[in-house]
């Protein structure tokens, strides 16, 4: 379950950021800011949300992977947070 959840938070991050890269190129596009109702609004706000719930499941579901160590886990934190 933890795989399944990362590959598809990993898929929906890598789809979600080349689509909004292409935004930039192509007028056409428009992902962002999505027009409300528009199958870019509805594909925008479904990554966006995948990504964001699995990155939540997965924190809550696999929250002490580093073991003990206190010193990791506080290099973590301070890595995340910059």
């Amino acid at each position: 379950m933890i795989t399944t959840l990362g590959v598809l938070g990993i898929f929906a991050g890598a789809l979600l950021t080349v689509l909004l890269a292409l935004n930039l190129r192509t007028r056409g596009l428009q992902m962002w800011p999505p027009t409300h109702g528009s199958w870019q609004s509805r594909l925008f706000w479904i990554l966006f949300r995948t990504l964001n719930v699995s990155a939540l499941t997965l924190a809550a579901i696999d929250w002490q992977p580093l073991g003990n160590s206190d010193v990791l886990r506080i290099a973590a934190a301070v890595a995340a947070a910059i």
